[in-house]
């Protein structure tokens, strides 16, 4: 990225003296926030539950994402994304929610009575 920059954009060392708190703030919450802490508790989620429990709920990242960008972005919220959010929810559902009955039995293997 910084030879890309480099190449590509024009006065690189004026922008970082002229950043303000909110572009340092930006920074400090990239590399504090989504690198030490995000992952500090993704790993103590995986120590304490099964992994085939903890990755499906990554999949809401999304659903977060929109959420946090309506709230502290003003984003509006159009039918895509609440249906994009829907489906996403429906798939973790899917995935996540164990249902009673013959379907249940068949993968656990036994074998369904006639």
């Amino acid at each position: 990225m910084g030879l890309g920059s480099w190449l590509f954009e024009d006065a690189q060392w004026a922008a970082l003296g002229n950043a303000g708190w909110s572009g340092w703030g930006a920074v400090f919450y990239t590399a504090v926030m989504s690198s030490i802490v995000a992952y500090g508790v993704w790993y103590r989620l995986l120590q304490k539950h099964p992994v085939s429990r903890v990755v499906p709920l990554s999949l809401l990242m999304p659903v977060f994402a929109v959420l946090l960008g309506m709230w502290l972005l003003g984003d509006p919220l159009g039918a895509n994304k609440l249906i994009g959010g829907l489906l996403v929810v429906a798939g973790l559902a899917v995935i996540n929610v164990r249902l009673p009955g013959r379907w249940w039995a068949r993968r656990e293997g036994t074998t369904p009575r006639p």
